[in-house]
């Protein structure tokens, strides 16, 4: 089943990049926000324990600086 984004927020991502990856050093706030939107609707989707639900978080935020 494919995730939806939340029409609320459909302003605020850039729907050319939902359930894409982004590049993160050219990334703009929207691509930024769909992001994140689309990994917690995934997160709250499936069916991961707290061990392996730690262990996607840091996989899928592991290229992640500070500054972003």
């Amino acid at each position: 089943m494919a995730l939806t984004y939340p029409k609320k927020y459909e302003k605020d991502i850039d729907l050319k990049t939902w359930n894409r990856d982004i590049n993160l050093a050219n990334a703009k706030p929207q691509d930024l926000n769909g992001f994140l939107l689309y990994r917690m609707a995934h997160y709250k989707d499936s069916e991961y324990d707290d061990t392996a639900l730690w262990e996607y978080i840091r996989e899928d935020f592991v290229r992640w600086t500070k500054e972003i």
